[in-house]
Order: structure tokens, then sequence, then C-alpha cells
């Protein structure tokens, strides 16, 4: 679903997973379109991934979010080279930590649009506010935990109503 989606988009788009599925997105890929569009970026060495993350023509580009660990040999360079790209973090759960170094390297991820999979439900209100602040990087209320947890304290109805409204928005469901 998400490759059809971003497909097309006319700057391509920078798709980071575990590195447990890295390969069997372009199995999917070949399985699914008849044209490639989409670089499977893996390896041993971050030297030589950057390297073919920076020589690939296709429009996708797909990489480990181990990649993400730090900005070595340009990488981030590399992998924000293309401005209007759309990021997609599969299996995204990982953002609902601000501190990890993965985290902070998607987080300094550039691009015109963000897609976020996820079959993991969050855990706590704090996940949800992590998730929410890496999509609305300057919204009021999420700029800090005290200011969320005044604004949607978990005891009060309403206020997890609000939450509930203010984040629907950003979900879809798929049921196979």
């Amino acid at each position: 679903v998400i490759l059809s989606a971003v497909r097309d988009h006319p700057s391509g788009a920078m798709i980071v997973v575990p590195n447990a599925i890295v390969t069997s997105w372009g199995e999917q890929e070949g399985r699914f379109f008849e044209n490639d569009k989409l670089a499977v970026i893996a390896g041993n060495s971050a030297r030589e991934k950057t390297a073919r993350l920076k020589s690939t023509q296709l429009p996708m580009r797909v990489v480990n979010r181990e990649f993400l660990r730090n900005k070595t040999h340009g990488r981030f360079d590399v992998m924000n080279a293309r401005k209007d790209q759309v990021i997609v973090l599969d299996e995204s759960q990982f953002i609902s930590s601000t501190t990890s170094q993965q985290s902070q390297g998607a987080r300094d991820l550039a691009g015109s649009f963000l897609v976020l999979s996820s079959a993991t439900p969050f855990a706590n209100l704090k996940s949800i506010r992590n998730v929410l602040g890496f999509l609305n990087r300057n919204a009021k209320g999420l700029e800090s935990q005290e200011a969320f947890d005044r604004l949607f304290n978990r005891n009060d109805p309403d206020s997890l109503r609000l939450l509930h409204f203010m984040f629907n928005p950003y979900v879809i469901r798929i049921k196979i």
C-alpha cells in the first residue's frame, strides 16, 4: 500500500525500515510492479551504503533504520538531497522515544510529506505526544511533556476525547 502511494511522487521517497525487512521491500516491489523504482540500500559498510545512496537515480530509496544512528560519511546530506521527498518510516514506533539515536536521526530527515506506519499500539500518552510532535514540530502543547500533560490530563475524559480528535486525522486503519 505504501509503495503504491509514494511510487510516483516527483521527488521520490526515502523509506526507513527495520533491518530485517529491507530486502523484502525490494521483493514486494518486484512482485507488484513492473518497473523498478526502488533502490534497496543494504550491506554492512555504512560508507558503501552512503555511496550507493548517493549514486542511485531511482526515485525511491529504502534503508534500514540503523542507518539513522550517526551522521558520518555525509550520510544525512545524501539522505536529504531531495528536499521535497516523501519520508516513510515503516514500523515507526521507534520515534516514540525522543532520546534514541534512531529517533533523533529520523527527526533530521528532510521531506515535504511524512508517512508513519506501525501495527504496534501506543503504550502510553507520552508515546502519542512524541509521535504528534514528530508530525507537527511547531504545534502548541507538544513542545514539552509538561505542556502536553497540562493540555491532556489522562484522568479527564474530555481532554482525552480532544486528544483523540486531534490524533485521529493522522490515523488510517487498514483491515486485511
